[in-house]
């Protein structure tokens, strides 16, 4: 089989869109339209997760480990920011900077490492994807190190298998439970790495074991499956309200996800000038950045008259945050990209 990887323009503007989903899931537009797109855009992550773990496809534990650092570094840079932000927000409550800090820093409880991400950062829960991301990276790229040091590929299909039994666990601790009118578990307890990011990383890896099999599936026949996926996904929002994971948003991500393999052309140059390189390069910025913006918003709308302007009028605030994260992104993107540059003049 073919290695999974290689450019996908249709995969990119897949990315573009759910990268927005993102931003629509975090800061809903108002009223019950903003809930119901709020729940559709629940197959945004799914769809993050799938590609990390295509482009994971047989790849060697160097690649994996140049990813870990780079998601790892990221998520440090992010949360280190998040927690600036707090003690800010700390001193003008009148509280002190070391009370604050004592508050945050509760690296021995053992039930935040283990089941919230792994992680005693602060603030690593509102990074929950890159927390998850990061340590599927290093759980994968020890599993490769040990397929490597026996002279085996890993078990693509087993750990397919063992991923769609976690999400059923993951589905029947909270859809199911709603459905049966129970209590479901937190989001703490099942929007992490074991439950959330693992699975759908090793779907995404059994999409590039399986990528000649796939390729050869009727496009329309998958666009009709995406939209019976749709409708899915709203009768479920009828029934359960907003969660994290509904069956019909992953099934969705699953579908583009084949489809973007089946045909990964993108005929129009002003998408693929556009939102195929915002998908891909521009999301993770979106991501890091969207989630501070909208926190400075949220916490000194009280002070800030603008601010409570904005938090009054949603159909403003949600398009704003979005373009103020890609207009930042872009700088970081292009700050990036001189950096790699004086380093190539420089070697």
């Amino acid at each position: 089989m073919a290695k999974g990887g290689g450019h996908n323009d249709k995969l990119d503007l897949f990315k573009c869109i759910a990268i927005y989903g993102v931003v629509l899931a975090h800061i809903p537009l108002p009223g019950q339209f903003g809930w119901a797109l709020c729940a559709l855009a629940k197959f945004s992550v799914v769809l993050f997760f799938l590609t990390a773990g295509y482009f994971s496809y047989e790849k060697s534990p160097a690649v994996l480990a140049r990813r870990a650092a780079k998601t790892g570094w990221l998520l440090l840079i992010t949360s280190a920011a998040l927690l600036l932000f707090g003690c800010v927000l700390a001193i003008r409550q009148g509280q002190t900077v070391e009370a604050y800090l004592q508050s945050r820093m509760d690296v021995f409880f053992l039930k935040e490492i283990v089941f919230n991400q792994l992680l005693p950062l602060p603030y690593s829960w509102p990074m929950w994807y890159l927390a998850s991301q990061f340590v599927v990276y290093l759980l994968w790229l020890v599993m490769a190190w040990i397929a490597k040091k026996l002279g085996k590929s890993l078990p693509y299909n087993l750990l397919a298998l063992l991923a769609v039994a976690l999400l059923a666990y993951h589905m029947y601790h909270v859809e199911w439970q709603l459905l049966m009118g129970q209590t479901p578990w937190e989001s703490k307890l099942v929007r992490n790495a074991w439950l959330d990011g693992f699975p759908f990383f090793a779907l995404g890896a059994w999409f590039g074991r399986h990528k000649e099999w796939i390729c050869r599936l009727p496009e329309k026949a998958l666009w009709i499956g995406a939209g019976l996926c749709i409708g899915l996904a709203m009768v479920e929002f009828s029934l359960v309200d907003v969660i994290d994971v509904l069956l019909g948003t992953t099934l969705l991500a699953i579908v583009l996800m084949a489809i973007a393999l089946v045909n990964p052309v993108v005929k129009s140059d002003l998408l693929r000038r556009t939102a195929c390189f915002c998908g891909r390069d521009l999301t993770f910025y979106i991501y890091v950045l969207h989630v501070p913006l909208y926190g400075i918003v949220q916490e000194w709308q009280g002070e800030v008259a603008a601010f409570a302007w904005l938090m009054e009028r949603r159909w403003v605030t949600t398009p704003l945050i979005a373009a103020l994260s890609t207009l930042l992104a872009v700088v970081f993107y292009q700050l990036a990209q001189w950096r790699r540059g004086l380093r190539t003049k420089r070697s």
